[in-house]
């Protein structure tokens, strides 16, 4: 799946300077067999060649080819929030309450963190730092070169797991080529890891579900020959044979519902979730709809999985119940006359 990271100012200066490093051809490499996209906003460009050139076209060009001359997948995304002296027309969305109170206190601990180092605060640097940091919602990554703005991300998105939005997973880099490299590189290879282990549960859950479907047929099939007398004797073994099938099914249906738990979680964090919810709008309306009653009610986009484990918990609990009444019903019946 695609792994989108968006690079700080920092990050972005840093990796043009990736061409003459000892990691610069394998960092390119492995950023195109993973499908991993380098995502900037008009902001960075912006700051980066802000004194080269003035028509604006120009500038975003010569930013985006720099790194593209490497070989390496580059996209300009719009801003999530509007900022009068900062947002571009076209470039930027209109954000909601959540996004303008993100961005406020992003302002203000970013501020702060600078007055305590002794730095003097530029509002408009602060802003776009801000305005930045704010854009990576919905990112798998956010690569940033500054410790103020690493930390007051961190300490801004703590209490704001109600967003609805997916926060991204942080990584501080020094501002030097090799470092930003390293620290994405670390990302894909914990892509790569997160894939293979995806599909090692994938296999382990059908076996779950083929073991848990063969016991309870096999219980089913007990419970038919005793209850229609067809099987009477021996008592004490066909009572261990059933008890030995009722724990089978009961820890089919755990293992089960477990993996079903991991694998939707594996599933939002290499992005298949999201590609499902693209993939949606070519489907008819009633798939549509169930999709989105689907998605909606397990919250799993917004990597939300109390209701998700909720759910998988009540669904395990009733099936137990089912195999726990057959399993008594079926010793009851061997007791009786």
């Amino acid at each position: 799946m695609v792994l989108r990271v968006l690079l700080d100012t920092g990050a972005l200066i840093a990796l043009a300077g990736l061409k003459g490093t000892d990691i610069g051809a394998d960092f390119v490499g492995r950023c195109t067999r993973s499908g991993t996209v380098l995502c900037v906003t008009h902001v960075q460009v912006d700051e980066k060649v802000a004194r080269e050139v003035h028509d604006y076209d120009v500038k975003v060009d010569r930013a985006v080819a720099e790194l593209r001359e490497l070989g390496l997948p580059v996209k300009i995304e719009p801003t999530e929030i509007l900022v009068w002296g900062i947002s571009r027309y076209g470039l930027a969305k209109f954000g909601g309450e959540d996004e303008g109170r993100l961005y406020e206190k992003l302002r203000a601990l970013i501020s702060d963190c600078d007055r305590d180092k002794g730095k003097s605060v530029d509002d408009l640097n602060v802003a776009r730092d801000a305005v930045t940091a704010v854009s990576a919602l919905d990112h798998d990554a956010f690569i940033v070169c500054d410790n103020c703005l690493f930390s007051s991300f961190e300490s801004a998105t703590i209490d704001m797991k109600q967003l609805g939005r997916c926060l991204p997973k942080i990584v501080y880099a020094k501002p030097d080529p090799v470092d930003v490299g390293k620290a994405i590189l670390e990302l894909v290879r914990d892509e790569t890891a997160l894939k293979l282990l995806y599909d090692a549960d994938v296999k382990k859950m059908l076996a779950y579900v083929a073991g848990g479907i063969s016991s309870f047929t096999m219980q089913m099939t007990l419970f038919y020959f005793v209850a229609s007398k067809t099987l009477s004797r021996p008592l004490a073994l066909l009572g261990i044979l059933g008890l030995l099938l009722w724990i089978a099914v009961c820890y089919f249906l755990i293992m089960t519902g477990t993996k079903y738990f991991t694998i939707k979680q594996l599933e939002n964090e290499l992005g298949i979730t999201e590609l499902m919810w693209s993939l949606s709008s070519d489907w008819n309306r009633l798939s549509k709809l169930l999709h989105w009653v689907h998605s909606q009610a397990m919250g799993v986009r917004t990597k939300n999985y109390k209701r998700l484990a909720l759910m998988v918990d009540i669904a395990t609990m009733c099936a137990i119940l089912v195999s726990t009444g057959l399993f008594l019903s079926l010793e009851l019946s061997l007791l009786s006359p």
